[in-house]
């Protein structure tokens, strides 16, 4: 994930130990984004981009430790984290410490990319994002996204804004522009305070 100069590691030094005790109350849908696109894809090599804590890797390395698993994420405080979640499972884990803003596996194409409430934080560079992972991933493999969609309230969106998050519907039609729909759905959270969505696609041929 890539915002403007240090501050993704400045934001998530400070976020990084409070960050799974947090965010379970807001990032829905990770689980079942996760159990869709396993079940899809049935991959034998998996990337998470902006896989954080290590949160859905540790459920995906449980869930199936058949995977060679790739984590790739810019904050150093959050790669640190993931490491320790990590340790002890059988499986090839690889962790990268770097934005992903071109392609990381030309040589080694993904069966199954996964962004998990990343891409609305990559501002600027969210269609250099989904374009690497279209690079990345091998003919007919598969993306999935689970992600902030939209608000109503022009308050809610300045405030996650100020939190390097974009919210405004503009993920979506991206992400169908690269990738062949296999399933979207849109759901409302908190009333209708924001919506959030999950999208599986298949690389476009």
């Amino acid at each position: 994930m890539k915002t403007a100069g240090g501050n993704i590691e400045r934001y998530y030094r400070v976020h990084a130990p409070l960050y799974d005790a947090t965010r379970w109350s807001f990032l829905f849908g990770r689980r079942e984004a996760i159990k869709r696109a396993l079940k899809l894809a049935n991959p034998s090599t998996l990337t998470e981009v902006g896989c954080g804590t290590g949160y859905n890797l540790s459920h995906i390395a449980r869930r199936a430790p058949h995977i060679a698993i790739t984590g790739v994420d810019a904050s150093a405080a959050m790669i640190t984290r993931c490491e320790r979640k990590l340790k002890g499972y059988p499986q090839e884990i690889k962790l990268i410490n770097r934005p992903y803003d071109h392609p990381l596996f030309q040589d080694n194409p993904q069966e199954l990319i996964i962004f998990s409430y990343s891409l609305s934080m990559f501002g600027k560079g969210i269609t250099e994002a989904i374009e690497a992972a279209a690079s990345d991933l091998r003919p007919g493999g598969s993306l999935a996204a689970v992600d902030f969609h939209d608000t109503g309230k022009q308050w809610f969106r300045e405030w996650m804004a100020f939190n390097h998050v974009t919210i405004g519907g503009t993920i979506l039609p991206l992400l169908r522009e690269h990738f062949s729909t296999v399933e979207c759905h849109i759901r409302r959270a908190y009333g209708g305070l924001w919506s959030y969505f999950i999208f599986i696609g298949i690389k476009k041929i």
